[in-house]
């Protein structure tokens, strides 16, 4: 009977790890019902909408199957990091009940609270590196998907894969456009991949990058075999293409300060031969953006030196979200606006706008200021803080590959995917900690 029960574990045990695995494996894939169609004036806006993922749906089975799993054996710890949870926990509720659009504070809360269960599950049922090959191979659909946009000027919309058309010739499209004689000459689309925006391949590809480095250092030093090390190259060149191809200069600054990083670590610690096979990487990644950069490198001009019109129309609006959120900051109490509930302040703040005017500030921490006050930004920052506790410096050039994204756009936050990406991620770099800590 014991026998019986303990192979049932077991088999628990191992659904729970395939079922991980495979969330990190779908993580780009954003297939959803929208049960809410937020609209302005009749325009739709995400920012308004409801939505439940598929992601959303496996995250929840997996962990009721895990407390179910672990039942009498959960145990709340008086750990410094658990009082701090519960806390924050505490807040946003409290948050959510104060804020003005229940639907999207709730909702919201929801998309935090599963992305924290997601983190607690990688940690507790995966395997660090193999949970870092499922992320790799995962992206290389949406890297390869993004190569093709760009080099065809065409995409599709596919609603069970969660993919949107984009069309260069319609506004509101992220295009780069290039001049003959003063004069728009065309449009070029840039490279979504799966996602909602360019910015957001970027910022994916250049973990996808790092992450394949650690791959290419671990499976040279071991008697690695022919098979690992071509997929590992190919997964750079893929990667390395599809960066370039989505033309985020934030992403491009991205991939210089995580690999400044990586290799400064690696430095630190004195890995010399891994600095090598390091090295190796960065000079695959530099030939597929020369052998770009010799066709395309025109339209890196015009984004590199942002003096064209879209370039400088982009710049505008990003000082113009920041003034908006300081009158939001303003205008609110010392627990914001509530989650969720940024966009939904601007148009009550800024009636008679377009729809697609109505947009997050593109700097999370003032997003959250704005949607949490102050309060939250303080709970953000002891997390944060509890994190570089750990001195990991994986964890580091990881997380520091993310800053740009998190100056300069809105995604990790205001997104659904942004969420669960930033667990993701945190939590790959967070299983490295027994092994790596300095």
């Amino acid at each position: 009977m014991n026998f019986q029960f303990l192979n049932f574990q077991k088999n628990i045990e191992k659904i729970l790890e395939i079922g991980t695995y495979a969330v990190i494996f779908l993580l780009p894939w954003q297939t959803r019902w929208i049960f809410e169609t937020g609209k302005i004036d009749g325009i739709a806006n995400e920012f308004f909408a409801g939505s439940i993922y598929v992601l959303d749906i496996f995250i929840i089975a997996l962990l009721v199957l895990a407390i179910f799993h672990l039942g009498k054996k959960i145990r709340v710890n008086g750990k410094l990091e658990t009082k701090i949870l519960f806390l924050f926990t505490v807040f946003i509720i409290i948050s959510i009940l104060f804020a003005e659009n229940k639907m999207l504070a709730w909702l919201f809360g929801l998309r935090l609270f599963l992305a924290t269960a997601l983190f607690w599950l990688i940690i507790n049922f995966t395997e660090k590196t193999k949970r870092i090959v499922f992320f790799v191979v995962g992206m290389i659909a949406p890297a390869i998907l993004g190569i093709w946009q760009f080099l065809s000027q065409k995409t599709f919309s596919f609603k069970w894969l969660g993919i949107s058309e984009h069309v260069a010739s319609v506004g509101g499209t992220s295009i780069i456009e290039t001049y003959t004689n003063g004069l728009v000459s065309q449009r070029w689309l840039r490279a979504y991949g799966s996602f909602d925006h360019p910015n957001i391949l970027g910022a994916v590809m250049v973990v996808g990058l790092l992450l394949a480095f650690y791959l290419l250092i671990e499976w040279k030093k071991e008697s690695w075999k022919f098979s690992q090390m071509l997929f590992i190259y190919l997964a750079i060149v893929i990667f390395a293409a599809a960066l370039f191809a989505s033309f985020s200069r934030s992403a491009w600054i991205a991939l210089v300060l995580g690999m400044f990083f990586y290799g400064a670590a690696l430095l630190y610690k004195k890995k010399f031969s891994e600095i090598k096979i390091f090295i190796h990487g960065i000079l695959i990644v530099f030939a597929v953006f020369s052998l770009m950069f010799v066709k395309f490198g025109d339209l890196a001009y015009v984004r590199i030196e942002a003096k064209e019109r879209l370039e400088n129309l982009s710049i505008d609006q990003r000082v113009l979200y920041i003034e908006q959120s300081k009158n939001i900051i303003k205008g609110s109490s010392f627990l914001g606006v509530g989650p969720g509930n940024y966009v939904f302040a601007l148009s009550e703040l800024y009636p008679n706008k377009k729809s697609w005017d109505y947009q997050p500030v593109h700097n999370v921490f003032l997003l959250i200021r704005s949607e949490l006050g102050i309060i939250g930004l303080l709970f953000v920052g002891l997390c944060a803080l509890l994190l570089w506790r750990q001195r990991n410096f994986y964890m580091g050039f990881l997380l520091i590959s993310l800053i740009p994204a998190m100056m300069f756009d809105h995604w990790i936050w205001s997104l659904h995917f942004g969420l669960v990406f930033f667990a993701v991620v945190t939590a790959i770099a967070v299983g490295f900690y027994k092994k790596e800590g300095l």
